[in-house]
Order: structure tokens, then sequence, then C-alpha cells
């Protein structure tokens, strides 16, 4: 069974990108991803209970005079979702303090989407938001759905998270820059305004995916659904496509979920894409 991600980094470019580990998931394989079965997934990928890890945490990018934070992991909680398993956070300002960073200096916050396991540390327990000094961008699409639709699973809190950052959030779209470098691809299905964020360096870049993809076995078997995508067959169409962008020479993705290690480049193999890991601990 794998361990939780530390926290990592890669350079791109001029751009350094760091993974902020916040916790972990430990999750039934065939609750999680429901078109698998048993077989799929080897003993030694699970713990006693027959639950495999996901990774949570966040990423930050430093370019230039911009202190980019992609998502918020989960927060100081542990939660459980019925017949899926547990998920637990609280590791985030620890590790982004290891990179030097405080939480002030954040220039901005840029959300994938707005489940619970990725806006967390958007602000405390008294509402008060954590980056202070940010800007915060999201989908309108995004920000729209969970406002309608509060008691679809993973929802945000709209008193712990939405009604604080109502008067923050900026709208982003597909193409949008947020940041010198930085700009936004629309990837939805997992949910109505899902956002990948691209850090482009001229011939290298990397794609900070978001809920895309949840597991490696996602690229070598495409047809792999999640339980929390809300439209799984458009889910399906954004992952073939990140995936063929993702085959472009000098192009790294970045996930959060995938354990052991949340940064890599895709190969093709005989037997179809490779996720091959990169990165340093920190």
């Amino acid at each position: 069974m794998h361990d939780p991600n530390p926290t990592q980094r890669i350079q791109v470019g001029d751009a350094r990108i760091t993974y902020l580990a916040d916790g972990a998931g430990r999750v039934s394989p065939l609750a999680m991803f429901p078109n698998t079965n048993d077989t799929d997934w080897p003993a030694d990928d699970r713990d006693e209970n027959g639950r495999i890890t996901t990774s949570i945490g966040a990423f930050l990018v430093e370019t230039g005079d911009a202190r980019v934070l992609v998502d918020c992991g989960i927060g100081p909680v542990e939660r459980e979702f019925p017949a899926f398993g547990t998920f637990g956070g609280g590791s985030l300002l620890e590790s982004l303090a290891a990179t030097g960073v405080e939480p002030g200096a954040i220039t901005h916050v840029v959300f994938t989407h707005l489940h619970v396991d990725h806006v967390g540390w958007a602000a405390g327990e008294d509402g008060t938001p954590t980056f202070a000094n940010a800007a915060h961008h999201v989908a309108e699409a995004e920000w729209a759905f969970w406002r309608a639709n509060p008691d679809v699973g993973g929802a945000p809190s709209a008193e712990r998270f939405l009604d604080p950052l109502e008067d923050r959030i900026r709208w982003v779209g597909d193409g949008d820059a947020v940041a010198p470098g930085i700009r936004a691809m629309a990837t939805p299905g997992h949910t109505p305004g899902h956002l990948a964020y691209v850090v482009d360096a001229g011939d290298v870049q990397a794609v900070l995916v978001g809920d895309v993809f949840h597991h490696v076995r996602q690229f070598g078997t495409p047809g792999i659904t999640c339980a929390f995508d809300i439209d799984a067959t458009t889910a399906l169409r954004t992952r073939a496509r990140l995936a063929r962008h993702a085959e472009q020479p000098g192009t790294t993705l970045g996930a959060p979920h995938l354990t052991p290690g949340p940064f890599g480049r895709l190969t093709r193999g005989p037997k179809g894409l490779v996720f091959q890991r990169i990165g340093q601990p920190l």
C-alpha cells in the first residue's frame, strides 16, 4: 500500500512548482471507481480493510512576483464518506511554510473546482480568508453550480467557504491568464466548471489537472470513471483530450490525488499510456 505523497517540487522553465501535502484518503477502490472490479486492484495496493490511498494537497507556483496557490486541500478535518472511506488533512500550512512562503505572500488562489477537498484552507472556522492578500479565481459555472446544488456529494459549505469568499471571487475561463505564464484550461465533467491550469514556459509546460485524473490506472485504462464525476461522459472526453495534450514533448502533469507522486510525464508503451513520475522531495 502506498503512503500519501510528501511535499515535493519540480522546475518548469523559470517557474518553481511545489506540491503541498495536506493529507490523504483511504477509500474503497470499487466505490471510488465504480466501473472497475476486484481484480483491477492488487492486494499490495490495499490496506487490511481493502482500501487504497489517495493523496490530498495543493500546488504552489512561484514565477516572477507571483505566488499562485492552485486549490487549498481539505483542511484540518477528517471526514467519512459512507461506503467510500475517510478523508482527512491538516498539513498544508506546514507544507507551505517549508517553502519559505507565508500565507500573506500568496498573490493568487485559483480553484480547479470547489469540491470540499480542494477548498479546505480557503477560510478559517470564523470565515476569515486564509490567504488575505490574494485574488481568488474560479469558473463562473462552477460557482453557480454549487450555489444551486448544496446537497450534491462533496459540496463545499456555503457558510464556511462560499459566503466568506463571495466578495473576493474573480471569474476565470478557458484561455484566461491568471498570472504571467499561467492560464486556465476548460476541463469540464468532474464538475461543470472544472479548470486545469497551464504553467507555460515556452518549450516546456506543466498542466495542473485537478481531478481530471484520480489514479494512474486511468492513463492506461482511460474508461475508468470516478464516482464523484458529476457528468461522467463529459469527464471521459475531457480525460482523453487532456491525455493527448500531455503526450506533447516537454509536458508535465501535476495531479494532487495521484499516489505515489503527483508529478509525471506520459509516454506511450505497448499497452498504452504510462505515467513516469518525476519530482524531488522538499
